[in-house]
């Protein structure tokens, strides 16, 4: 046994939200998805960070990939079909495995779109979709939101138990039970399916796989769009929500008196 090596470990997740009580297993309802879109819309949030919560529920990809979203990233297509999301290797938990070299492509049905192109219209210098609220000091305007704060600022909505990683587990466990999709097409969009050792598709099948994700994303699209409008009417009627706005109208007056 003597000059053997051992294996080369395998990769971990390393964006699980370690301090949220729920990331060992908790599955959110679809209702629950709705609610975390449209709560987001509700102006309990920045515009930014809601935007990014939105994108982690249309999108279902790791908070870092999230909120490491560059805006050259994104291709639109048209108004019919949406657009595309080409997330880097450097983006991915695959990154640090040797051959991954080519992006891993996100389809983005006209829903899922429009919250990128909302992002795309604004005014920025930043080369970030999410870029850093407040630049406490120079040089921080070019950084992106920090992932915590997608957790934090979730766990915060009135309503919401989900972390953004439990929203991945909604979409492999929805999407599997309720839509009908097959193991491969859940592993193709969460990025568990990396091709390091696939020859064929590092250096043969050179193509995106697009053809493929499409209809998986626009099945999802739907169910949450469904999801969003039943939040709508639930949430009309939210006497919790009633007061955490009104809490949130209090703090942004006494912020703008005090400066």
């Amino acid at each position: 046994m003597q000059g053997l090596k051992a294996p080369e470990p395998t990769l971990v997740e390393t964006d699980v939200d370690g301090d949220d009580p729920y990331s060992p297993g908790y599955v959110p309802p679809m209702s629950e998805v709705g609610r975390i879109i449209a709560l987001g819309r509700s102006g309990l949030v920045h515009d930014t960070l809601g935007a990014a919560i939105e994108l982690v529920c249309w999108t279902v990809q790791r908070r870092r990939t999230i909120c490491e979203a560059r805006r050259q990233d994104f291709e639109y297509i048209s108004e019919e079909i949406g657009g595309l999301w080409h997330i880097p290797p450097r983006s991915m938990k695959s990154r640090s495995r040797k051959g991954r070299a080519r992006p891993h492509t996100i389809p983005l049905p006209p829903a899922a779109w429009a919250i990128v192109q909302r992002m795309l219209d604004v005014d920025s210098n930043s080369p970030w979709l999410f870029p850093q609220i407040r630049a406490r000091r120079q040089g921080m305007e070019t950084t992106h939101i920090h992932p915590s704060t997608l957790t934090h600022k979730m766990s915060d909505l009135p309503g919401v138990n989900a972390s953004p990683h439990d929203v991945r587990r909604a979409f492999a466990t929805h999407g599997e039970t309720m839509l009908g999709l097959l193991r491969t097409d859940t592993q193709a969009i969460l990025d568990h399916n990396p091709d390091a050792r696939d020859v064929t598709g590092a250096h043969y099948a050179l193509h995106n796989g697009t053809h493929k994700t499409w209809p998986i994303m626009r099945a999802w699209s739907e169910a949450v769009s469904g999801a969003i409008e039943m939040a709508g009417v639930e949430m009309e009627s939210l006497p919790d929500l009633k007061l955490a706005m009104a809490a949130k109208k209090t703090r942004d007056q006494l912020s703008v008196a005090a400066s």
